[in-house]
């Protein structure tokens, strides 16, 4: 982890995931004790309730953590020490399964190394809970313990462990219980009594059932948010896998080598040369010897393999060639349990199990009685992955927080945004916003979260107007009354002066800024909002609409497929993937028919994506195209009020003047802004109804 152990006090890995696990574990873990009955409650993406569940849960860590916290006061540190901690962790209990499985004390040392330092490993050390682990290989051993015996203080450890590791994250509750499961069947083939299976699943029926209902809750509560958000994820990309093969760039040994590879997605997923090569030599030699070695062994590679293509993604490919469709890519279509989760590649962390596992068993064949090759080999065994960690940010804490939070603390604001925002290609800097959030406790808008909800993403959008009036209207209306404006030069910004001058803020605060890695030395200056009367919101038509659609109609758009948005399914979205800067659009043909057109509707979900301006336009008979209605500060504050109320699911509706046309097209206004394109489940025609 050096150097970024060497300041645990004030050092990140780095600005976005870093930051939202030391926010989520910092104030999970403070509701846990303080506020258990609103233990999801999180005070970000304002309006919004129970925000925490838009991102996983992380309560085990967060109640390990919430001790440090309350005794240092500085949430990086607490978490930074419990990171170390769960490293140590992941080895020791790695170490202890493979002293169960009858591998030598040295060769377990390099096997629980290995799978808590390996590459891919350390690397995700911004995300804590998904690196915590080391409750798999615990239940595994008494997994393997209950085959064994049959013992029920067996059964009931395996299953508590589970538990824990499913109080962890959702992601290893799911996978892990797999895991899980399928040790336990394979030891109940190799070691179990032969014929006592029955008892066996009736000992094990009550843990199982016990610490399921104990999870039970936290199921539900995540059930009934997907029902209103919608939490599925975007379809699977496709990992290389020859990224197993990939070091970063500060591997001690081996340098950069490989393709290249990012902080998160398509990350560094280095096996190790010896690993590799000490598992293989364990699955020829046991395929030759055959027995109950043979069993265990096939059945370990079986699931490294099935691991490591599970992490390919959508489909399986090589140095660049595209070898099959994926089994990640099948589950993704067909079990909707997989539509939930994301970033397929992080079954490498699970693989690393099994492959640490079997090359520890090569070193025991190929060292036997010879103490030095045997040190020599298990060291080696993680040593290859040994790196320079190759992020580090540093963030006020203490004292060092600046002063603007200590005073927002105490004041009576009710929502807080903070400006000018990061720039909308930078929503990880939202974390940032999280993280100053943990010390002045009001709701603000921001959120690093992997659910985002529409609103959220609107009012981002319109925070980085700030100060216009129309922002203002529109973030008074979401309940915002507080801006944070971090003034960088001697004087504020030449719209803010303006805005102050014509009373549309009032100045509540002002206080001097030291410089810290993300701003230079200046200014916070608070100003409040006063309670803004917006002009009348948008109604919805009172005239009876219907859709009208005909196959003979043609679609088309600036790219991406127009006509999936125009299916009648509103799974399948018309996408622009990249950042919109005006002129982009998407386009119906009505076939030469005369459609009396009334409005334009588009029913919107967490899953769709807005420009902040784009105009509706008509074509008459002889080609020409013309204004017919738009989607601006207006419409999205009419939009903003519509998702107050319904905040998973509405329907936007522009409407303009009853008009023949033989085409419509919505196009992004000069100045649009979108970072993350333009997504669009069903654009829809609507006319009278009867006509």
């Amino acid at each position: 982890m050096w150097p970024l152990s060497a300041r645990p006090i004030d050092t990140v890995a780095y600005t976005g995931d870093s930051l939202a696990t030391v926010y989520f574990i910092t104030e999970n873990g403070r509701r846990l004790f303080s506020e258990p009955l609103a233990l999801f409650s999180a005070a970000i993406a304002h309006p919004h309730e129970n925000a925490a569940l838009f991102e996983a849960h992380r309560l085990l860590p967060a109640f390990f953590a919430a001790p440090m916290v309350a005794l240092t006061s500085n949430p990086i540190l607490a978490v930074n020490l419990l990171g170390f901690l769960v490293y140590a962790f992941n080895a020791w209990s790695a170490r202890r399964l493979a002293l169960c499985l009858g591998i030598s004390p040295v060769a377990a040392f390099g096997a629980g190394a290995l799978f808590a330092f390996n590459t891919y490993a350390v690397l995700e050390q911004p995300r804590l809970n998904i690196i915590l682990l080391g409750f798999i290989p615990l239940a595994i051993q008494e997994g393997i313990d209950f085959a064994r015996t049959g013992e029920t203080k067996s059964a009931w450890r395996a299953a508590l462990f589970w538990l824990a590791q499913a109080y962890t994250e959702n992601y290893s509750a799911i996978y892990g219980g797999g895991l899980i499961l399928l040790a336990c069947l394979t030891a109940l083939r190799v070691d179990g009594a032969k014929g006592d299976f029955p008892g066996r699943a009736r000992t094990a029926a009550l843990p199982i059932l016990v610490v399921g209902l104990a999870f039970l809750p936290v199921a539900l509560v995540y059930a009934r948010m997907d029902a209103i958000y919608d939490f599925r994820r975007e379809a699977p990309y496709t990992m290389d896998l020859s990224h197993f093969f990939a070091t970063q760039p500060g591997n001690w040994i081996y340098g950069k080598i490989g393709p290249p590879a990012r902080a998160q997605q398509l990350g560094a997923h280095f096996i190790g040369f010896s690993a590799f090569l000490f598992a293989g030599f364990t699955v020829i030699r046991a395929g030759l010897r055959g027995g109950r070695e043979r069993i265990v062994v096939l059945v370990a590679a079986g699931v490294t393999l099935a691991l490591i293509l599970l992490a390919g993604g959508r489909n399986i490919a090589l140095f660049g060639n595209t070898l099959m469709p994926g089994p990640y890519g099948w589950l993704f279509d067909h079990v909707p349990l997989f539509t939930r989760t994301r970033i397929p590649e992080r079954f490498g962390l699970f693989a690393m199990l099994p492959i640490a596992l079997l090359a520890a068993r090569g070193i025991d064949l190929l060292a036997r009685d010879r103490r030095v090759l045997h040190i020599g080999l298990a060291l080696f065994l993680f040593a290859e992955h040994a790196q320079r960690f190759p992020w580090a940010d540093t963030l006020p804490t203490g004292s060092s927080v600046p002063a603007v939070y200590t005073w927002l603390r105490e004041s009576d604001a009710k929502g807080v945004v903070e400006a000018p925002i990061h720039g909308e290609g930078l929503v990880r800097m939202e974390s940032v916003d999280m993280y100053f959030q943990l010390f002045h406790h009001k709701p603000v808008i921001a959120a690093y979260v992997s659910f985002p909800p529409l609103l959220t993403r609107i009012l981002r959008q319109v925070a980085a107007e700030l100060p216009s009036l129309e922002a203002l209207e529109t973030l008074s209306l979401a309940g915002v009354d507080t801006i944070v404006y971090h003034q960088e030069t001697p004087l504020p910004a030449k719209e803010w002066i303006d805005a102050e001058a014509k009373g549309e803020i009032e100045r509540r605060g002002l206080f001097p800024r030291a410089a810290y890695w993300l701003r230079p030395a200046g200014t916070d200056v608070v100003f409040r909002v006063p309670s803004i009367k917006a002009p009348p919101v948008a109604l919805p038509p009172e005239a009876p609409l219907r859709r009208a659609m005909s196959p003979t109609w043609r679609y088309r758009a600036s790219s991406g497929r127009a006509g999936l948005a125009a299916d009648g399914d509103p799974d399948s979205q018309w996408i622009v993937e990249d950042t919109i800067a005006g002129g982009e659009s998407f386009e119906i043909g009505f076939g030469g028919e005369d459609v009396a057109l009334a409005a334009v509707a588009m029913p919107l979900t967490r899953r769709d994506i807005l420009p902040t301006r784009f105009v509706v336009e008509t074509r008459d008979r002889d080609g020409n195209w013309s204004p017919f209605a738009s989607f601006g500060p207006a419409e999205q504050r009419a939009l903003v009020f519509d998702l107050m109320r319904s905040p998973g699911r509405v329907v936007l509706t522009l409407r303009g003047e009853n008009r023949r046309a033989t085409g419509l097209r919505l196009v992004a206004g000069p100045g649009a802004r979108s970072f993350d394109g333009w997504r669009l489940g069903e654009v829809e025609v609507l006319v009278r109804a009867g006509g």
